[in-house]
């Protein structure tokens, strides 16, 4: 077994997984959310409404390959269309931006408009004490440190970056930690009924991950954010482990447990977001995400976790509503998936979000 997880250390192919090629994370439409676009018939409604004048002044930025076929034979994603005069420079101020493992050149942001994964753009750093602002004048110390939270796991923890408020950044200041396609499993892969899989192991050493960022940027408080990639089954070097086996509540709590220690270890406390009920459309490529059983199971594990670490962990639930009214959870206007958050949807969960968050950060 190749494979590096808890059953097993790490093989002779390991050497090459994990490290977080992509740009910085708050600068960019994740991959995956492209890919779904690109492969669902909700995107292609969207492509096909595109004017053929307009394909033929677009610029073909394509997306992250991720998703493979049961053969592992690479499906997705296909190139996406963008304008190739939007192109906006800067990053999002209400997130703080540090080096990534892998020195690429500086990103360009997610340009404004380009659909229903866009957000609007923020105002300059300068404007509220964001990333980037100038020292108070006189040198004043203001009374209270804004509360730095550091948002890890996988790319609903990213859009909901993207779509935080601006109006909440005098109080909350946020860290990117997360990684698209990664949730608490950095082996195997997750593979769907409908024949699609993704490979966890490009996910390796993540718990390494979310603590260097979170501690680079002097977080108080560590959001989780898990569970889009944990409803599906999960394949082991040809062996499949069943949603909701022990052996798979094994894999899932070691592997929850090796992030939030790592996280404590750093310094902080650690807030674990309850993994909402999520509403793909009919029709979707990845249907495990809609079957409600299998998020209600693993929020019982994540119950689990903070038994363990009561003191320092705790869990939340900012949106019930995507469980009890279907009118919600469906309401694409919040979720354009289903799945991730747009501006309504990130003005909705930060709203209720910061309400059970500190009041304040500490140090300077």
């Amino acid at each position: 077994m190749g494979e590096n997880h808890p059953m097993n250390g790490p093989g002779p192919n390991d050497s090459g997984f994990g490290v977080d090629r992509r740009t910085d994370s708050a600068r960019r439409i994740p991959g995956r959310i492209l890919w779904f676009l690109a492969g669902s018939t909700l995107g292609l409604t969207i492509l096909a409404a595109v004017p053929v004048h307009a394909r033929q002044s677009t610029a073909l930025v394509p997306a992250e390959p991720a998703v493979t076929a049961a053969t592992g034979t690479t499906v997705g994603p296909a190139p996406i269309l963008l304008p190739a005069t939007s192109s906006p420079t800067g990053a999002y101020p209400e997130t703080t931006t540090l080096p990534r493992e892998d020195p690429s050149p500086p990103p360009s942001t997610a340009p404004s408009g380009a659909g229903p994964q866009s957000v609007s753009s923020p105002p300059s750093p300068e404007s509220d004490g964001g990333v980037g602002a100038e020292p108070a004048a006189g040198g004043a110390t203001p009374e209270k440190r804004r509360l730095r939270v550091a948002v890890v796991g996988d790319s609903v923890g990213l859009m909901m970056q993207l779509n935080f408020p601006p109006r909440l950044r005098q109080g909350v200041r946020l860290i990117d930690g997360t990684i698209e396609g990664c949730g608490v499993f950095d082996f195997g892969r997750v593979v769907s009924a409908t024949g699609l899989g993704h490979d966890m192991s490009r996910c390796r050493d993540f718990p390494s991950r979310w603590a260097n960022r979170a501690v680079a940027g002097d977080a108080d408080v560590a959001l989780v954010v898990i569970g889009a990639w944990e409803t599906f089954d999960l394949d082991i070097d040809g062996r499949v482990v069943a949603h909701g086996s022990p052996e798979f509540d094994l894999l899932f709590r070691s592997g929850l447990r090796r992030g939030v220690d790592a996280l404590l270890d750093g310094g902080m406390d650690v807030i674990l977001l309850r993994v909402p009920c999520f509403a793909p459309p009919p029709g979707s490529i990845l249907p495990e995400r809609g079957i409600n059983g299998r998020t209600a199971h693993l929020n019982q594990l994540l119950e689990a976790a903070v038994a363990e670490h009561p003191d320092r962990v705790s869990l939340v639930d900012p949106v019930p509503e995507f469980c009890r009214d279907p009118q919600v959870a469906s309401d694409l206007s919040l979720r354009w998936d289903g799945v991730h958050v747009g501006p309504a949807g990130g003005e909705l969960i930060w709203d209720r979000l910061v309400e059970l968050l500190p009041a304040s950060g500490t140090g300077t």
